[in-house]
């Protein structure tokens, strides 16, 4: 519970993978950051596409709550630029029951790093172990800015 009292702003994001040996990545969600008076801001949405490739078969969806302890974890997310992430993902899924596990590095338009600890769920008929690469980017037209003072 410390973790989320602590937070700077939650993603909540939905990604649909499908695959065999090489894949691809499609996704969208939202981003909420903690203002400084302790309200929630208006949803930033973010989009997600991408590739992986390994010894991977199937098709699966994950949710992912994401919690982030900074404001640079919140704009890496929906600064115009958008950032890159690459990592190694194992992923099972059979019907309603998955889990995902991923270790990545972040990479944003400002090169700066800032970290963030995920739950995540997977649904579908998948399993792999996978290098994947995917950009994250802000939906603007669905979007109402964030402003940090």
């Amino acid at each position: 519970m410390d973790l989320l009292q602590d937070s700077v702003g939650l993603a909540f994001l939905t990604v649909m993978k499908v695959g065999l040996f090489v894949g691809a990545r499609l996704g969208t969600g939202l981003v909420l950051s903690k203002q400084p008076n302790g309200q929630w801001s208006a949803p930033c949405a973010i989009g997600t596409v991408g590739i992986c490739c390994g010894l991977l078969v199937g098709a699966d969806v994950t949710d992912y709550i994401i919690i982030l302890g900074s404001n640079a974890a919140v704009l890496s997310f929906c600064s115009g630029e958008g950032q890159l992430s690459v990592g190694l993902e194992m992923d099972i899924a059979l019907g309603a029951v998955g889990r995902a596990g991923l270790a990545e590095i972040n990479i944003a338009a400002d090169s700066s790093i800032a970290a963030g600890y995920s739950y995540s769920q997977s649904r579908g008929a998948y399993l792999g172990v996978s290098l994947d690469g995917m950009l994250v980017f802000p939906r603007c037209d669905e979007s109402v800015s964030l402003d940090f003072k």
